[in-house]
């Protein structure tokens, strides 16, 4: 009923300075806010809650200024004596700015609601748990998974409008999923592209040597010290000997002691962990892991392009996936495994 008085005269008590009487008179009320800003019918919807009346009359030219120990408001907001008194002594005004504050904050209410169901049609809310953080889809899948959860058309026709696009990501991925060795080589050198390649001349010289945009880039190619510092030296990265220069051989001593920490660091029953570094096989390649057949990139492709034009046939639904991590194994095994999205028997997908 409070907000019902807001910006209304009232009739609102007042303890004179030095008075313990408390005498009243005709002010404004007024509801002070964390946030000035205003919703769009110019009504400011911000949290905040400090109520104050100010008073000013011909006798006194000075703004006075009653507040909530005046007005009876509590910290809890219990109905006080002081209050009901204010509500008694301005109940007309309190009636016909209730109605007015009920019918705003329906509205306000309607709008965000609308505003989410739109929201919830251009893109919907599990989408960022359904699809982007959830990177182990496989890439057959991924078409009846936006189909059935989706409601834009736009969203659902990316795996066949984006076709290029997202075999590109997926064979990316791929690569970068060999092993933990090429996640963090690929992480280091992408992260040193990404912040430095406008100050640094010889990585914007050398975008096809450096930049994750082209598939020859080194941070898809894990290597040895001694082809890294030959590399280097190709691109005009290594100079003097590695004394000079933002790529010296500190750096590199700080990259190779990290790595084979992370080869030969975990150790169980006494015996280093096994890492596959290899470089893993092209995606025409089949592959048998365990006795259990895999399929290969461009069966996937094929899977998905019959998905999309099945597309009519599939029944909305709202599935909430969750996303299941492995324990870590004694070895990784990569040659035999495109290392991407492998079947396993908990696979649901299809």
């Amino acid at each position: 009923m409070l907000r019902a008085l807001e910006g209304k005269v009232i009739i609102g008590p007042l303890r004179e300075k030095n008075d313990t009487e408390i005498k009243y008179y005709r002010g404004i009320l007024s509801i002070q806010r964390h946030k000035r800003s205003k919703w769009s019918n110019n009504y400011n919807m911000n949290p905040g809650f400090k109520i104050s009346v100010s008073y000013v009359d011909t006798q006194s030219p000075n703004e006075r200024v009653a507040g909530h120990d005046v007005l009876g408001i509590t910290d809890d907001f219990q109905m006080t004596q002081q209050l009901k008194k204010l509500f008694s002594d301005n109940k007309e005004t309190v009636h016909i700015g209730l109605a007015e504050v009920q019918k705003l904050t329906e509205e306000y209410r309607q709008y965000y609601r609308d505003e989410a169901k739109w929201k919830e049609g251009t893109l919907s809310y599990g989408f960022f748990i359904n699809v982007y953080d959830n990177p182990t889809i496989p890439l057959e899948s991924l078409p009846i998974l936006l189909i059935t959860t989706e409601e834009n058309q736009l969203v659902q026709s990316i795996p066949e409008n984006e076709y290029p696009s997202l075999i590109y990501l997926y064979e990316r991925m791929r690569v970068v999923n060999l092993s933990r060795v090429h996640q963090w080589w690929y992480l280091f050198w992408e992260d040193l592209w990404r912040k430095n390649h406008n100050e640094m001349p010889n990585l914007i010289k050398n975008p096809e040597n450096f930049s994750p945009a082209y598939r020859t880039s080194l941070c898809y190619r894990p290597m040895t010290r001694i082809e890294l510092e030959e590399f280097l030296e190709k691109c005009g990265s290594w100079q003097d000997g590695g004394k000079d220069g933002f790529l010296h051989s500190g750096v590199l001593n700080r990259i190779y002691l990290y790595l084979n920490n992370v080869v030969f660091g975990g150790r169980k029953n006494g015996t280093p962990k096994k890492w596959n570094i290899k470089r893993g096989d092209t995606i025409e390649k089949e592959s048998i892991t365990q006795g259990r057949y895999k399929r290969t990139m461009k069966e996937r492709m094929m899977i998905m392009k019959d998905i999309m034009l099945k597309r009519k046939n599939f029944q909305k639904t709202r599935p909430f996936f969750v996303i299941h991590e492995e324990e870590d194994s004694d070895s990784e095994s990569g040659n035999d495994s495109d290392g991407f999205n492998s079947a396993s028997d908990e696979e649901t997908w299809l």
